[in-house]
């Protein structure tokens, strides 16, 4: 299955854990594309790609991957 999740309106990890997120996250076989995920802080899983979108000037975008295999 493929998820988005926005955690844009989220304050707290209790918040996020109220979502239900945590039994996504634990299924290897989801895919999940996490907006502000540094908001999950510990619950992110250790085997991810993360993608960073970098504004370097107007209408100019730099994408950054980085593969964490903590």
């Amino acid at each position: 299955m493929f998820y988005h999740v926005d955690l844009y309106r989220t304050e707290t990890e209790k918040d996020i854990e109220s979502l239900g997120l945590q039994e996504i996250v634990n299924d290897s076989r989801n895919i999940i594309a996490i907006e502000w995920a540094e908001r999950l802080k510990t619950l992110l899983p250790k085997n991810r790609i993360e993608i960073e979108f970098i504004n370097e000037k107007e209408n100019v975008r730099k994408i950054a991957f980085r593969s964490s295999n903590q």
